[in-house]
Protein backbone atom coordinates (compact mmCIF):
# COMPACT_ATOMS: atom_id res chain seq x y z
CA UNK A 1 0.00 0.00 0.00
CA UNK A 2 1.37 3.56 -0.69
CA UNK A 3 2.48 5.30 2.33
CA UNK A 4 -0.04 8.25 0.56
CA UNK A 5 -2.95 6.13 1.16
CA UNK A 6 -2.03 4.59 4.81
CA UNK A 7 -1.61 8.42 6.02
CA UNK A 8 -4.98 8.63 4.66
CA UNK A 9 -6.46 5.63 6.79
CA UNK A 10 -4.60 7.21 9.68
CA UNK A 11 -5.60 11.20 9.32
CA UNK A 12 -9.25 9.36 8.50
CA UNK A 13 -9.86 7.61 11.97
CA UNK A 14 -8.08 10.68 13.93
CA UNK A 15 -10.31 13.28 12.34
CA UNK A 16 -13.15 11.26 13.78
CA UNK A 17 -12.06 10.16 17.36
CA UNK A 18 -9.04 12.06 18.06
CA UNK A 19 -8.65 15.15 16.36
CA UNK A 20 -6.37 17.07 19.05
CA UNK A 21 -3.90 14.24 18.08
CA UNK A 22 -4.32 15.05 14.36
CA UNK A 23 -3.80 18.29 14.62
CA UNK A 24 -0.37 17.50 16.43
CA UNK A 25 1.20 16.02 13.15
CA UNK A 26 3.56 18.73 11.55
CA UNK A 27 2.98 19.69 7.74
CA UNK A 28 5.75 17.99 5.16
CA UNK A 29 9.65 18.50 5.33
CA UNK A 30 11.10 19.32 2.10
CA UNK A 31 13.61 17.03 0.38
CA UNK A 32 16.01 19.64 1.40
CA UNK A 33 15.61 18.94 4.84
CA UNK A 34 15.71 15.51 4.25
CA UNK A 35 19.09 15.20 2.47
CA UNK A 36 19.85 17.20 5.45
CA UNK A 37 19.68 15.15 7.83
CA UNK A 38 20.81 11.79 5.84
CA UNK A 39 24.13 14.14 5.31
CA UNK A 40 24.35 15.02 9.01
CA UNK A 41 24.05 11.15 9.58
CA UNK A 42 25.94 9.88 7.23
CA UNK A 43 22.57 7.24 6.02
CA UNK A 44 20.65 7.02 3.40
CA UNK A 45 17.11 6.65 4.94
CA UNK A 46 14.35 4.33 3.64
CA UNK A 47 12.31 5.19 0.82
CA UNK A 48 9.22 4.93 2.76
CA UNK A 49 10.41 7.22 5.46
CA UNK A 50 11.37 9.82 2.47
CA UNK A 51 7.73 9.73 1.81
CA UNK A 52 6.43 9.43 5.32
CA UNK A 53 8.29 12.28 5.49
CA UNK A 54 6.74 14.36 3.12
CA UNK A 55 3.61 13.71 4.08
CA UNK A 56 4.12 14.85 7.75
CA UNK A 57 7.37 16.04 9.51
CA UNK A 58 7.01 14.29 12.76
CA UNK A 59 5.08 16.17 15.39
CA UNK A 60 6.90 19.09 17.78
CA UNK A 61 8.59 17.91 20.84
CA UNK A 62 6.46 20.05 23.33
CA UNK A 63 3.37 18.72 24.29
CA UNK A 64 2.80 16.01 21.49
CA UNK A 65 0.17 13.88 22.66
CA UNK A 66 1.37 9.37 22.04
CA UNK A 67 0.30 8.34 18.39
CA UNK A 68 1.66 4.76 18.12
CA UNK A 69 2.40 2.48 21.10
CA UNK A 70 2.95 5.51 23.51
CA UNK A 71 5.40 7.11 20.83
CA UNK A 72 5.39 10.41 19.61
CA UNK A 73 6.78 11.21 15.98
CA UNK A 74 9.74 12.67 16.04
CA UNK A 75 10.47 15.58 13.69
CA UNK A 76 13.72 15.63 11.35
CA UNK A 77 15.43 18.15 13.87
CA UNK A 78 14.63 16.04 16.56
CA UNK A 79 15.49 12.92 14.87
CA UNK A 80 18.68 14.60 14.34
CA UNK A 81 19.55 15.52 18.04
CA UNK A 82 18.45 12.75 19.71
CA UNK A 83 21.12 10.52 17.14
CA UNK A 84 23.96 12.68 18.08
CA UNK A 85 23.32 12.79 21.53
CA UNK A 86 23.20 9.09 21.54
CA UNK A 87 26.22 8.49 18.96
CA UNK A 88 28.13 10.80 21.17
CA UNK A 89 27.36 8.62 24.41
CA UNK A 90 28.83 5.79 22.33
CA UNK A 91 31.94 7.21 21.08
CA UNK A 92 32.74 8.49 24.51
CA UNK A 93 32.73 5.04 25.78
CA UNK A 94 29.99 5.29 27.99
CA UNK A 95 27.96 2.00 26.56
CA UNK A 96 31.16 0.33 26.71
CA UNK A 97 30.36 -2.42 29.31
CA UNK A 98 26.61 -2.66 28.34
CA UNK A 99 25.06 -5.09 26.11
CA UNK A 100 21.61 -5.25 24.53
CA UNK A 101 19.34 -8.44 23.87
CA UNK A 102 17.93 -8.72 20.55
CA UNK A 103 14.04 -9.80 20.68
CA UNK A 104 13.88 -10.58 16.63
CA UNK A 105 17.13 -10.37 14.49
CA UNK A 106 18.04 -6.88 15.63
CA UNK A 107 22.25 -6.38 16.95
CA UNK A 108 22.59 -6.43 20.55
CA UNK A 109 24.70 -3.33 20.56
CA UNK A 110 22.99 -0.73 23.90
CA UNK A 111 23.47 1.59 21.09
CA UNK A 112 24.20 1.49 17.18
CA UNK A 113 24.58 4.70 14.91
CA UNK A 114 22.79 3.20 11.79
CA UNK A 115 19.70 3.22 14.33
CA UNK A 116 17.77 6.06 13.14
CA UNK A 117 15.35 7.58 16.60
CA UNK A 118 11.90 8.21 14.24
CA UNK A 119 9.83 8.03 17.77
CA UNK A 120 10.00 9.34 21.50
CA UNK A 121 7.80 8.58 24.04
CA UNK A 122 9.32 11.69 26.73
CA UNK A 123 11.25 9.18 29.15
CA UNK A 124 14.22 8.21 26.77
CA UNK A 125 12.64 5.38 24.95
CA UNK A 126 13.00 5.37 21.55
CA UNK A 127 11.54 3.70 18.39
CA UNK A 128 14.02 3.65 15.73
CA UNK A 129 14.67 2.58 11.81
CA UNK A 130 17.57 -0.08 12.04
CA UNK A 131 19.64 0.06 8.89
CA UNK A 132 22.37 -2.33 9.74
CA UNK A 133 20.37 -5.37 11.13
CA UNK A 134 21.99 -9.22 11.43
CA UNK A 135 20.86 -11.70 9.28
CA UNK A 136 17.43 -12.38 9.44
CA UNK A 137 16.99 -8.78 9.65
CA UNK A 138 15.89 -6.44 7.28
CA UNK A 139 17.12 -3.06 6.40
CA UNK A 140 14.87 -0.36 7.49
CA UNK A 141 12.68 -2.20 9.85
CA UNK A 142 11.53 -0.99 13.08
CA UNK A 143 12.91 -1.48 16.56
CA UNK A 144 11.92 -0.29 20.05
CA UNK A 145 15.34 0.94 22.14
CA UNK A 146 14.66 1.07 25.68
CA UNK A 147 16.91 3.53 27.30
CA UNK A 148 17.14 1.71 30.77
CA UNK A 149 16.55 -2.10 29.81
CA UNK A 150 18.15 -4.67 27.52
CA UNK A 151 15.73 -5.61 24.87
CA UNK A 152 16.17 -4.26 21.84
CA UNK A 153 12.59 -5.57 19.75
CA UNK A 154 11.62 -5.66 16.11
CA UNK A 155 8.32 -4.18 15.79
CA UNK A 156 7.53 -4.44 12.25
CA UNK A 157 9.71 -5.41 8.90
CA UNK A 158 9.24 -1.60 7.94
CA UNK A 159 7.80 1.76 8.58
CA UNK A 160 5.26 1.41 6.15
CA UNK A 161 4.08 -2.18 7.45
CA UNK A 162 4.11 -0.10 11.11
CA UNK A 163 2.07 2.61 9.98
CA UNK A 164 0.01 0.14 8.35
CA UNK A 165 -0.83 -2.16 11.14
CA UNK A 166 -1.14 1.42 13.11
CA UNK A 167 -3.90 2.39 10.67
CA UNK A 168 -5.58 -0.81 10.80
CA UNK A 169 -5.82 -0.67 14.61
CA UNK A 170 -7.34 2.78 14.58
CA UNK A 171 -9.88 1.74 11.95
CA UNK A 172 -10.52 -1.26 14.57
CA UNK A 173 -11.03 0.26 17.78
CA UNK A 174 -7.71 -1.22 19.56
CA UNK A 175 -6.37 2.01 20.14
CA UNK A 176 -8.58 4.27 22.97
CA UNK A 177 -7.80 7.91 23.51
CA UNK A 178 -6.59 9.52 27.31
CA UNK A 179 -6.58 12.80 28.47
CA UNK A 180 -6.24 12.94 31.96
CA UNK A 181 -6.30 16.85 32.25
CA UNK A 182 -2.85 16.71 34.07
CA UNK A 183 -0.88 16.46 30.55
CA UNK A 184 -1.00 12.60 29.86
CA UNK A 185 -2.85 12.97 26.14
CA UNK A 186 -2.67 10.85 23.57
CA UNK A 187 -3.46 7.38 22.24
CA UNK A 188 -2.73 4.31 24.20
CA UNK A 189 -2.44 0.61 22.94
CA UNK A 190 -3.33 -2.23 24.96
CA UNK A 191 0.33 -3.16 25.73
CA UNK A 192 1.28 -0.62 27.32
CA UNK A 193 -1.44 -0.02 29.98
Amino acid sequence: MAMRDIWQRIEASLAQYAPRVLNSLNPAASQDEIREVEAELGLTLPDDFVQSQQIHNGQPWNDSPSLIFGYSLLALERLAGKWHSWTGLLMDGTFKEIQGKSVGPVRTDWWNPCWVPIGGNGFGDMVCLDMDPPRGGTVGQVIEVLHDDYPRTVLSPSLSAWLETFATDLESGVYRLVDNGEGAYGLVHPRDV
